[in-house]
């Protein structure tokens, strides 16, 4: 009779090395899962920055508005449809030539899904317009918290 060690008869993990491995796997994601996290939230962050500043999409659309009717829309909604305060000009050309951004006003959302806020009297940059996102616990601020603004604090 040949005898056989403990080595050639066992076929599978004992339930200690199965510990082990879910251990060191529950390590590795608590310390990686967070790092993750931030990236998310630091994407979002930068993807409604690049809308607000001046070489957003938001912005180009507002410039071009501006350009072509003299002055910067009074609400986000007119770069869309042609607002009633904006006159052709004496000889007949039309002075709107919009709509300057694709789609619907309802679809121009932030990251988060909240609206963009718009003021076309610029009270925070003179000569020009404030337009900023409510960030991520959606409630505007009027820049502050933790909103991102296409102005700089003094």
């Amino acid at each position: 009779m040949v005898k056989r060690t403990n080595r050639e008869r066992r076929k599978g993990f004992t339930l200690l090395e199965v510990l082990l491995v879910c251990g060191i796997l529950a390590v590795l994601a608590a310390v990686v899962l967070p790092n993750l996290m931030k990236m998310g939230d630091q994407a979002k962050n930068d993807l409604a920055r690049s809308e607000v500043e001046r070489n957003g999409n938001i912005a180009k659309g507002l410039e071009r508005f501006n350009f072509e009717c003299g002055r910067y829309p009074e609400k986000i909604e007119d770069l869309y449809r042609k607002p009633s305060y904006i006159e052709d000009e004496s000889d007949g050309k039309t002075r709107w030539n919009g709509p300057y951004m694709d789609g619907e006003p309802a679809e121009l959302k932030d990251p988060w899904g909240n609206q963009f806020n718009y003021n076309g009297e610029g009270r925070y940059n003179e000569a020009k317009y404030d337009l900023w996102s409510s960030g991520k616990n959606g409630k505007d601020e009027r820049g502050g918290g933790d909103d991102i603004k296409n102005w700089r604090d003094k």
